[in-house]
C-alpha cells in the first residue's frame, strides 16, 4: 500500500527534490519509518520503536481511507504524523521492517488512533472505544507532565513499558484496548492495484517515488519490479 504525502518541510523538499506541496507516494512501511524518525528516539527500546510504528501506520491507513477522494492522505507535519525520511536511522528501518505491513483494527475498521508525548498519568477520552479515559501507571514513571492532548498512546509511556520489557504488542493493548493487529493487506488494498491505479498519471513525474530512499520511477519496468518484490515478499509473510 502507499500513503500520498504533501511536501512542506525544507529538509523533505530537499530530500525528495520536490517543490512545496508537491505529493509524494511513499510505501507503507518506508512511511512508518519516517514518521518513527519524526516522533520518536531511536534510542528508545525495540518494543516501543514497533508500538509506535504500528500506530504510525493505523493512522496512516486510516486517513488513506477517509480522504480517497482528496489529492493527498497526510502532510508530513505534526498536524497528522511528523515525517522526516531523510532522518530515518537503523533502529527506525528495523521496528518497520519487524512489524512489516501491521496495523490496528477495532471492530473490523482501521483504528484512526492518536498519540501524545505524554498524558500526565491519566489518557483522555477521545470518543472511540479504543481511545478511552484511564489511568496510565507507565506515563506517570516517565514524569514528563501533560505533553500534547492526552488521548491514546502516551509515548513516553510506551518508553517504560518497553524499558519494563513489554512486547509492543502488550504496548498497543494497553493504550488502545480492544483492537486487534492485522495485515493492511487483507482490509481491501491490494498492493498491485494501488501502484497501477497512480501509474498512467503520475509515471515519469518526480511526484512518483518509492522506497525509503525516494527512488523515482522513471519506467514502468520499475515499478513493475517493485510491485513483484513487494507481492514475493507479502507471500512469504503469509
Amino acid at each position: 500500500m502507499i500513503i500520498r504525502v504533501k511536501i512542506t518541510r525544507p529538509e523533505n523538499r530537499n530530500y525528495f527534490d520536490v517543490t512545496d506541496g508537491e505529493i509524494v507516494h511513499v510505501d507503507l512501511d518506508d512511511y512508518a519509518a519516517g514518521v518513527l524518525a519524526g516522533e520518536v528516539y531511536a534510542s528508545w527500546p525495540a518494543e516501543t520503536l514497533k508500538a509506535q510504528a504500528v500506530a504510525a501506520r493505523s493512522f496512516g491507513v486510516a486517513k488513506a481511507r477517509q480522504r480517497m477522494n482528496q489529492t493527498y492522505d497526510v502532510d508530513d507535519t505534526s498536524s497528522y504524523q511528523a515525517f522526516k525520511p531523510y532522518n530515518i536511522r537503523k533502529e527506525y528501518t528495523q521496528a518497520a521492517m519487524e512489524t512489516a505491513g501491521e496495523i490496528l483494527v477495532y471492530d473490523g475498521e482501521v483504528a484512526l488512533v492518536k498519540y501524545c508525548a505524554s498524558n500526565g498519568g491519566r489518557t483522555v477520552s477521545g470518543s472511540k472505544p479504543y481511545l478511552p479515559e484511564q489511568d496510565d501507571p507507565w506515563d506517570s514513571v516517565a514524569n514528563k507532565g501533560r505533553n500534547g492532548h492526552g488521548i491514546g498512546m502516551s509515548q513516553w509511556g510506551a518508553k517504560v513499558m518497553g524499558d519494563a520489557e513489554f512486547s509492543y504488542e502488550e504496548i498497543l493493548a494497553f493504550y488502545y484496548p480492544g483492537t486487534e493487529i492485522v495485515q493492511a493487506s487483507i482490509i481491501g488494498t491490494d498492493i498491485l492495484d494501488a501502484w497501477l491505479n497512480y501509474l498512467d498519471a503520475n509515471i515519469g513525474r518526480s511526484v512518483y517515488v518509492y522506497g525509503a530512499q525516494g527512488q523515482k520511477a522513471t519506467e514502468v519496468g520499475d515499478v513493475e519490479a517493485w510491485i513483484d518484490r513487494r507481492s514475493q515478499t507479502t507471500e512469504a509473510a503469509m
